[in-house]
């Protein structure tokens, strides 16, 4: 283990660890009262980690180096396989399993005060960050358990902070210190990333709705946007690039659908029926309905009728 040993996080007898994490390096002992990092090579003897979670009083983040387990941290479970990194609150309960023969995890340790100057001097705090404040209620809609797969800069710093704790050097608490920092950071725009990557994912869907709420009347391009909170520019191109189609596109299909049930189920004119679906050129209509249905107004009228008969 590379002249690391470590009380076992995951074999203690109670279930909420107080400190009780001892680093060994170089014959010095270390308790949690600053950054620790450590590698664990392979686990104890097999546990189940739904049944064995535990609590523990300071914050953790583990990345996985080789191998395979499975986590389970509160009500949610997740498979780690080498290069992700989780997160955990000390209230988060949590259990491990090995998946595979051979497994080596790096864990950051750190207590609450550790990450307390950092937060006086956030220019723009966040969700993630808020977890590390005294008093912090966690909101039960929140994800706390943030499993992600690293990026080189965060496997960089996870090994940087292996490494001053095997052979530290000179200031290697304040070298530990900016490390967490920048490492939580760096977490924490990965966090916000992939939200955006989802929210954008969904963008579809709110368009969809949109159109459906209002394609009878002129379609509010500015407004849809600034409900979406992007510029009109944005959304346009996003949903173009996520679907293939444009807003328009989809705005016309949907009021010919409605131009087709009102052809059908009403004796509405053609005329009507156009500004009824939202169209207000009737020329423009015609035009739309013959490429998109195949054939005129009329002719879909008479056909689906005659099929009713």
């Amino acid at each position: 283990m590379m002249g690391e040993s470590t009380e076992s996080l995951f074999m203690s007898q109670s279930p909420y660890i107080v400190d009780r994490i001892l680093f060994r390096n170089n014959g010095r002992d270390h308790h949690i009262h600053d950054v620790i990092a450590w590698r664990y090579n392979g686990m104890p003897e097999a546990i189940d980690g739904r049944s064995g979670r535990y609590l523990r009083d300071f914050f953790q983040i583990s990345m996985l180096h080789c191998g395979e387990m499975d986590v389970f941290c509160n009500g949610a479970e997740a498979t780690m396989r080498p290069g992700d990194v989780f997160l955990v609150h000390p209230d988060d309960w949590l259990g491990q399993n090995q998946r595979s023969t051979t497994l080596q995890i790096y864990h950051i340790l750190f207590k609450r005060e550790v990450i307390e100057p950092m937060l006086g001097l956030l220019e723009e705090p966040s969700e993630l960050f808020s977890i590390f404040r005294d008093k912090h209620i966690p909101d039960p809609t929140s994800e706390r358990f943030f499993l992600f797969q690293s990026t080189r800069e965060i496997r960089r710093l996870v090994h940087a902070l292996h490494q001053e704790m095997l052979h530290p050097g000179n200031n290697s608490g304040l070298f530990r210190r900016a490390c967490l920092y920048e490492l939580i950071t760096r977490i924490d725009r990965c966090r916000q990333l992939r939200a955006a990557k989802e929210r954008w994912n969904s963008l579809a869907d709110f368009i969809a709705a949109e159109i459906e709420a209002h394609f009878r009347e002129p379609f509010d391009y500015r407004g849809a946007a600034d409900r979406w909170g992007s510029s009109q520019n944005h959304l346009c191109t996003q949903l173009r690039k996520r679907t293939g189609s444009t807003i328009s596109e989809k705005l016309r299909k949907r009021r010919i659908q409605e131009a087709q049930r009102l052809l059908v189920e009403t004796d509405l004119p053609v005329s009507e029926t156009a500004q009824r679906s939202g169209f207000c050129d009737l020329s423009y209509f015609y035009r739309s309905f013959q490429e998109l249905a195949g054939c005129s107004p009329r002719e879909y009228r008479e056909k689906n009728l005659s099929l009713t008969r």
